[in-house]
């Protein structure tokens, strides 16, 4: 495992530089005592959802929670010894969700003896939404619906 403290600096640098009005909002990174550390948990400009950066082993974990689904959109930068890279890689798609680049799907999956139930995945705004959709997230909460 690699020492995390010098990439958890970076990614602070970074984040006040370039995206200060996250920076304003995302605290003193908080350790869980299993040497993880979060480092964004901000909610949404304008809706329930939260934003998430979690540094964990020898990734970042960016996350968008989503109420109603079984677990958050996700996405990992793996770290792997280039701390710049990973670091850079990290706030460009934090940047990406705020931009509007990045949505967040979520859809809606049944099985004939459960109730449906609803899971959340990032997804590029230039790629095609899977016909699954129940909704569309953005940053600034605008909610999109499928078509009929």
């Amino acid at each position: 495992m690699i020492d995390l403290a010098p990439v958890v600096r970076m990614f602070q640098a970074r984040l006040r530089e370039e995206l200060p009005e996250l920076a304003l909002s995302s605290g003193l990174p908080a350790s869980d005592g299993s040497g993880n550390f979060t480092l964004l948990d901000i909610p949404c400009p304008s809706g329930p959802c939260r934003l998430g950066v979690l540094c964990r082993g020898d990734c970042f974990e960016i996350s968008f929670s989503v109420p109603g689904t079984r677990g958050p959109a996700e996405q990992q930068v793996i770290i792997a010894g280039d701390m710049d890279g990973s670091v850079t890689d990290t706030i460009d798609f934090i940047r990406g969700i705020m931009e509007g680049r990045i949505l967040v799907d979520v859809l809606r999956y049944r099985l004939p003896w459960f109730q449906p139930y609803y899971l959340a995945f990032f997804r590029e705004s230039s790629r095609r939404p899977e016909r699954r959709r129940v909704r569309t997230l953005s940053w600034n909460m605008k909610d999109e619906h499928p078509s009929p």
